[in-house]
């Protein structure tokens, strides 16, 4: 899974980076600052620590996630261009995370936080990039209409591309243009980032915000706000962990929020976890919701989708409810699924393939 995480200049998103990624260093002025830091990181996971607990496997291996920082996205009326092609991996994000300010930075005329009016100049920001990349698209469209070689396909993807920038220009979602299947396939080519899924990050310092802020900046952004005191929560993480339980009693963080941001990626992006478990390995293998066993099991590798027979299940619940998977067989919860099966979020699979 990649996770891109993007913000106005000073928002607090490169703390909020370190944070997931669990980093303590400081700037690094050998970094280009045009491109985004990458950090990939080990997903913990409950579940799958009791399965490895439970097997004392020889290799253990958990989800893995991406994290890009990119670059502030500052607020111009300059020529885009440049922004555009900054944010041009960010295209390639499963997910988002929108950081915002929700904390004061003294001796700045702008020092009180605005999350509100930040969210509604990053969006603007994020539709002008897409402006751009439509721009561009129809430029190459209308040179080549003047040429033999436009097909009637082209013709469609022009049209398209024309009611996309009437949306992008009106400052409109392009989630209710009433498009075909294929027109939808056509546009998702595009990974408009103002149609990315996202996750909302409100940055914090001292204390978590204040419930009201919460539900006021919920019902404007849509999708899920998760409020962090990033910078003191990094803080608290550097220290020994015999030493960190007075600064959490003073901020009042009663948990790191690390997992909870990325378990909210995952529900963004419509991803989620199954786990195979043996003996050689334990290890979480990520699909996406609505996955038959067959597609699952080409997470694992192709051969096993191409030869798929059949598919040994039992939820995670299941296999700790009956102490393990020989339990979850005498109780009859050991299943034997098929083609059309549908996994679900912590499954345990054993998949059967002949190729």
């Amino acid at each position: 899974m990649k996770i891109g995480i993007i913000g106005l200049p000073g928002s607090g998103k490169s703390t909020v980076f370190n944070l997931l990624a669990e980093t303590f260093e400081g700037v690094d002025y050998s970094q280009d600052p045009t491109k985004p830091r990458v950090r990939t990181v080990k997903v913990r996971d409950p579940r799958l620590e009791r399965l490895r607990d439970d097997y004392q496997p020889k290799k253990y291996t958990p989800a893995g996630v991406e994290l890009l920082d990119f670059p502030g996205v500052a607020s111009t009326d300059e020529d885009r261009s440049g922004l555009t092609d900054i944010l041009q991996p960010a295209r390639e994000m499963d997910a988002l995370l929108i950081v915002l300010r929700a904390f004061a930075t003294p001796g700045q005329a702008s020092g009180a936080p605005a999350p509100l009016k930040d969210l509604a100049s990053l969006r603007a920001e994020l539709l002008l990039t897409d402006l751009v990349i439509t721009d561009r698209r129809l430029e190459k469209l209308a040179e080549k209409s003047r040429k033999p070689s436009f097909t009637d396909d082209d013709r469609r993807e022009q049209a398209l591309l024309e009611r996309v920038k009437v949306r992008l220009e009106e400052e409109k979602p392009l989630t209710d243009l009433g498009l075909s299947a294929e027109d939808a396939r056509r546009l998702a080519g595009f990974c408009f980032l103002s149609g990315k899924p996202f996750v909302t990050v409100l940055s914090t310092e001292g204390v978590v915000a204040p419930g009201q802020d919460l539900a006021t900046i919920q019902s404007t952004a849509g999708g899920e706000v998760i409020s962090v005191p990033a910078r003191n929560e990094l803080e608290i993480l550097s220290l020994r962990e015999e030493e960190r339980a007075p600064f959490l009693e003073e901020y009042g963080i009663r948990e790191f929020q690390r997992e909870r941001i990325i378990s909210a990626a995952y529900r963004a992006a419509g991803l989620i976890s199954f786990f195979t478990a043996g003996d050689k390995e334990v290890r979480a293998w990520t699909i996406h919701v609505g996955d038959t066993a067959p597609k699952a099991a080409g997470a694992i590798h192709s051969d096993f989708e191409r030869g798929f027979i059949r598919a040994e299940v039992v939820s995670f619940d299941d296999y700790v409810k009956f102490g393990g998977v020989k339990g979850a067989k005498e109780k009859g919860r050991y299943r034997l699924e098929g083609r059309e099966y549908v996994v679900q979020e912590a499954d345990i699979v054993e998949f059967r393939f002949s190729v």
